[in-house]
């Protein structure tokens, strides 16, 4: 049986697993990220079948391990707050002979997965599961938080330190210049081993490193910021609202208000909002574009964390991929 997966370039069968060898011959060259509609469909779909259908829930609960193990990685920061980022993964091999390469990748899309992870540790009582959400919601605020707007970009690259069971404040994941700048070195100019550099090399490749950051305008633990647009895209406060909804923490709302001071700040028009062309800029300049998920999503994500527990229940009602509120079957609609 074929079922969906995070796999975009060919279907994997369910009996698959990275650890043993893909049970038919083919050349396999696969990308995977944790943001497909499938992925935060599997505990929806429970939800909204009341439970009564199995295959979502062990569909998530197969995924959701994979994710951990390979997707899933701590990230370098500076204020040093556990941070979880859900990264990209390419498969390449044939058979037994797979290579699954782990890319730092992070993207606004993604960061509906905290809200998913947080759903799953609810409705499946995968209660572990819940820190793990919290930190992947938080790397999405925190992605907010240090660039000059306020308002987290649409593509960069982290420095990776760890898996999700790594400390944040272990000797790997510890916030040190010299450990974010190492990484700017390997990013951009990677340097052979076997070669040895000289004290003049590595001045060099130390005045090319400060030179990428400012000119770049990158914040500590970021080395590339590949798409600094913003879309009025809404995946980081959906997450945000499902955290505080789950966990009743009145931080989310605090959270969730400075997003939404920046995001209102800088997309305003006098008719409408805007997308913006480069967060990393304290004055990004606006573009003639506005998707149909900011008035969908984005705006009623900035609603309902603020509206009483009552409005729109997550008991009651599942959102939607476009936030569109469904009626959750109860136990005398069986």
């Amino acid at each position: 049986m074929i079922i969906p997966t995070p796999w975009e370039a060919c279907p994997i069968p369910s009996t698959s697993k990275f650890d043993s060898a893909l049970p038919y011959p083919t050349t396999v060259a696969a990308r995977a990220r944790a943001g497909s509609d499938e992925d935060r469909y599997f505990p929806k779909q429970y939800l909204m079948l009341g439970g009564l259908l199995e295959q979502p829930r062990k569909i998530y609960e197969g995924f959701i391990e994979v994710a951990k193990k390979h997707m899933f990685r701590r990230a370098l920061n500076a204020d040093n707050i556990p941070l979880i980022i859900s990264g990209d993964i390419r498969v390449t091999g044939r058979d037994s002979s797979l290579t699954i390469t782990t890319t730092a990748r992070g993207q606004h899309l993604t960061c509906f997965v905290g809200g998913m992870v947080g759903i799953g540790a609810r409705i499946f009582n995968r209660y572990e599961d819940l820190d793990i959400a919290i930190q992947l919601t938080d790397a999405c605020v925190w992605s907010y938080n240090i660039t000059a707007s306020g308002i987290g970009p649409e593509i960069f690259s982290f420095v990776p330190c760890g898996k999700i069971e790594d400390s944040q404040t272990g000797e790997k994941c510890a916030f040190s210049t010299e450990k974010w700048h190492t990484a700017m070195r390997q990013y951009w100019r990677p340097t052979n081993s076997r070669v040895q550099e000289t004290e003049a090399d590595r001045a060099a490749a130390e005045e090319h490193v400060l030179g990428l950051i400012k000119g770049r305008r990158l914040p500590p633990g970021i080395v590339d910021i590949q798409e600094p647009k913003y879309i009025l895209r809404p995946e980081a406060i959906e997450s945000v609202f499902i955290l505080y909804r789950i966990t009743g923490d009145p931080a989310w709302m605090e959270k969730a208000w400075e997003m939404f001071l920046h995001v209102e700040k800088h997309t305003r028009t006098r008719i409408a909002a805007a997308s913006l062309s480069d967060v990393t800029r304290s004055d990004p300049t606006q573009v003639d574009s506005m998707e149909s998920f900011w008035f969908a999503e984005t705006l009623k994500y900035y609603y309902l964390i603020f509206a009483t527990w009552d409005t729109v229940s997550l008991d009651e009602w599942v959102l939607n991929t476009e936030a569109h509120p469904l009626k959750r079957p109860t136990p005398s609609d069986a």
